[in-house]
């Protein structure tokens, strides 16, 4: 039997009743949902022919934004902000899992290849490889590292405990899903179980392929399936702050870059995605000041830190309980800076002073973008899904 304590802040109620597991079978010892187990409520009846009076005193409740939010408990937009997360965190770990496989598998065994070392260095500064040995990293080594993130089922930061972080999730708030995008979210954990083969890196291709093509079925039963209520804009939220974040830590990784700097640039485009728009723009091999302006600035890319910000304000504004309030809540007024910040920054000026050398402007602007995108998740998270009583310890 489970009993529910609620917490008043200053004092504890225990709730008559519960939740009892009962198993299938009254000999059973052992219960379990895979054999047939499930669970009951279990009602307390009081024994008399007389009411007991209910306590004096109520228990105070948190006040919060949660309590006011209709449509959705502040849970279930706590765990559907992190299937957005978690979800876009996967794609753009699949992405940089697919492209540094995808050219390391292409080289012609060349040792010293300027790109190998380049991919190297950013996957290091990325976190997926240790730092010490990314300079000395053979084709082989990276190539094996990115299998094992793609493979391991402990491998922390890895594709399987995303995946299963995301299944865990999801289960929570399974009837917020339709029925087809369920079936898409268990093709992506069916799909996650395959073995790599004879051909280990041919394997790990079509696979990460798969899941990509998943994600994005996900993505697009999202975007066209589910109600624009308050669910859905917690879920895009999660997304979107996701997406911003990933751009920048992606930058800040090509940024320091010691091995041929603009070696790491194209593979920065097929991370992000933007490949074929930067070759319409600019018809030529990438610059720093042009992959700055697509990913960063402009505003009708879908993986630009600019379109990010831009649907981010519009998910705030939306979500404010009170329209009428003077004073715009905090997460508003930050994002209304870094809105303002992406608008008046000289990309030109910060990619002249990282040609010459002096790389750190660069760095701390990202750097700033970065941090105000993390304390944005906090507000939020604080405002809408802080589930206890903040009290001083």
């Amino acid at each position: 039997v489970r009993a529910y304590v609620a917490n008043g802040g200053d004092s504890f109620a225990v709730l008559p009743g519960g939740l009892t597991r009962v198993a299938k079978n009254p000999d059973d010892l052992v219960v379990s949902m895979q054999s047939g187990g499930g669970s009951k409520d279990t009602w307390v009846l009081f024994n008399g022919a007389t009411n007991r009076p209910e306590p004096a005193h109520a228990i105070s409740e948190p006040r919060l934004a949660e309590q006011v939010l209709p449509g959705i408990p502040s849970r279930a937009a706590d765990q559907l902000f992190w299937v957005g997360r978690y979800t876009e965190r996967l794609e753009q770990l699949l992405r940089v899992l697919r492209c540094v496989l995808g050219r390391v598998s292409g080289e012609p065994g060349g040792e010293d290849s300027t790109e190998r070392k380049g991919l190297a260095e950013l996957t290091a500064n990325l976190g997926f490889f240790p730092r010490p040995l990314a300079a000395a990293a053979s084709s082989n080594e990276l190539s094996k590292r990115m299998l094992q993130l793609l493979y391991e089922l402990e491998e922390p930061g890895g594709v399987r405990k995303l995946l299963r972080n995301i299944r865990f999730i999801a289960n929570a708030v399974r009837d917020r899903f339709s029925g087809d995008t369920w079936r898409i979210l268990g093709r992506l954990d069916s799909d996650a179980r395959a073995r790599p083969g004879r051909l280990p890196l041919a394997s790990a291709t079509a696979l990460i392929h798969n899941l990509v093509l998943d994600l994005a079925a996900f993505n697009g039963m999202e975007m066209e399936n589910m109600t624009r209520g308050r669910g859905w804009r917690f879920l895009d939220f999660g997304r979107r702050l996701e997406r911003g974040l990933s751009v920048v830590r992606l930058l800040q990784a090509a940024a320091k870059v010691k091995t041929q700097p603009a070696a790491v640039l194209e593979p920065v485009l097929e991370i992000a995605d933007s490949v074929m728009t930067y070759r319409r723009l600019y018809f030529a091999a990438p610059q720093l000041p042009g992959v700055l302006a697509l990913v960063i600035r402009d505003d009708s890319n879908p993986r630009s830190l600019a379109f990010q910000v831009n649907v981010l304000r519009e998910h705030t504004a939306a979500l404010v309980v009170d329209s009428k309030t003077a004073t715009p809540a905090a997460e508003q007024v930050r994002i209304d800076s870094l809105a303002h910040t992406l608008h008046l920054v000289n990309l030109d000026e910060l990619a002249a002073q990282y040609a010459q050398g002096t790389a750190q402007p660069l760095l701390d602007r990202l750097s700033a973008w970065a941090t105000d995108l993390a304390a944005l998740s906090d507000q939020v998270t604080n405002r809408y899904f802080s589930h206890n009583v903040p009290r001083l310890s």
